[in-house]
């Protein structure tokens, strides 16, 4: 049986905490539509409007983002997968 830590996401209130968490991560993975930002990285998810946080905590993000993110396009559930890679394939 995985430990707990395996099977949970933890969605965090803060983005001060959100970030301060980010270093233990290899890679931040984003998706930004204008001011709306989704962020994961390890076991934490952060969502929130990123033009609400101080102008320190948005230097932050800019700078982790430039070393660690990866913008993503689409969230996609394990099971939509296979029907999206052979709708490439058909094409």
């Amino acid at each position: 049986m995985s430990s707990l830590k395996d099977r949970l996401m933890i969605r965090v209130a803060n983005f001060r905490d959100f970030l301060a968490h980010v270093d233990r991560a290899d890679r931040v993975y984003y998706m930004q539509r204008g001011s709306q930002l989704i962020v994961l990285a390890s076991n934490f998810i952060w969502t929130g409007n990123i033009d609400k946080e101080p102008e320190d905590l948005r230097k932050k993000w800019d700078e982790i983002k430039k070393y660690k993110g990866v913008e993503v396009a689409e969230f996609m559930d394990i099971y939509e997968v296979t029907d999206f890679l052979k709708s490439l394939s058909s094409a």
